[in-house]
């Protein structure tokens, strides 16, 4: 199984997201590729940070209620496609014109919970088989109140042992995190520390037995370097093999393709054929479940 996480950009023109996902479900049908639906960004741009403008749900020119008429729309659209199986709502969630994103606070405007459960329900509504992805806030690496310290996986600070996500239909929700070595809490001396973190941080989500208790899925991770944190990266996942992934990214340049516009994360250069960096496959390989690859395209 391949999973492809397509990323939907608000303000891409909507022809050229339906054909395109339309290649992909069609090819699905011959490879048994799958295909994640991500709302990335709402304006068109490089993603991400704290001034575009773009680190709540929703924007000036797209609001609440657009966001999420278009998941609904888009779940109605793909409801009888079953090769389209998930909707990761919205990427890296964080401040967005000084104005930072909360959980669980019942403020309108900035709860990213009380929206994603809303949302998540109204495409279950409309098509009750999709998985719907939330992930946490500040960039999706913490699933707990932002940059409290923590001494136990399970924390009564906590985001979600506080206010879960709870979805209309059971089995349908994974929580979603990402984990790059700039992330100030994940940056510890030690390989114990480094997996602490993590787990104090996201994986305690999928601690078994709580009333809280869900898949997560590290929707994101890459580098350029096979440095240590890269290293601890991958003995995480091969010792956790309950922990689904997706790497960042495919693609070979950002932008143009022009020089200097390289996707150094990218598993190929910028010819698409190329590998970049044998050493990365074979390392993704490794944490690889039987006939499961999973890529951002």
């Amino acid at each position: 199984v391949i999973i492809i996480i397509a990323i939907l950009i608000v303000a891409l023109p909507a022809d050229c997201f339906h054909l395109s996902h339309y290649m992909l479900s069609c090819a699905g049908g011959l490879s048994t590729i799958q295909v994640i639906l991500n709302n990335h960004i709402s304006d068109a741009g490089w993603c991400c940070s704290t001034d575009d403008g773009n680190g709540l749900w929703y924007t000036a020119g797209y609001p609440t209620q657009r966001w999420q008429s278009m998941w609904v729309a888009l779940a109605r659209r793909y409801k009888s496609n079953p090769w389209v199986v998930g909707a990761d709502l919205r990427n890296e969630l964080r401040a967005a014109s000084g104005i930072e994103p909360t959980w669980g606070s019942g403020n309108t405007s900035t709860d990213w919970k009380m929206a994603a459960e809303s949302c998540g329900n109204a495409v279950l509504k409309e098509n009750n088989n999709m998985l719907i992805f939330v992930e946490g806030l500040s960039y999706a690496n913490v699933l707990l109140q932002r940059r409290k310290t923590v001494d136990n996986a399970l924390c009564k600070s906590c985001n979600v042992q506080m206010h879960p996500i709870r979805l209309s239909v059971p089995d349908r929700l994974v929580y979603s995190g990402h984990v790059y070595s700039w992330d100030e809490q994940f940056q510890q001396n030690t390989k114990a520390g480094f997996d602490k973190s993590v787990e104090q941080y996201l994986l305690y989500v999928a601690s078994e037995g709580q009333n809280f208790t869900a898949p997560f899925w590290l929707g994101e991770f890459g580098t350029n370097s096979q440095d240590l944190f890269w290293k601890r990266t991958i003995d995480l996942l091969q010792n956790r093999p309950f922990v689904g992934w997706a790497y960042w990214a495919l693609d070979g340049y950002q932008h143009s393709g022009e020089p200097g516009d390289d996707e150094t994360f990218g598993l190929f250069e910028s010819d698409y054929k190329t590998i970049r960096h044998p050493w990365k496959l074979r390392d993704l390989q490794s944490v690889q479940p039987k006939r499961t690859q999973l890529v951002h395209v």
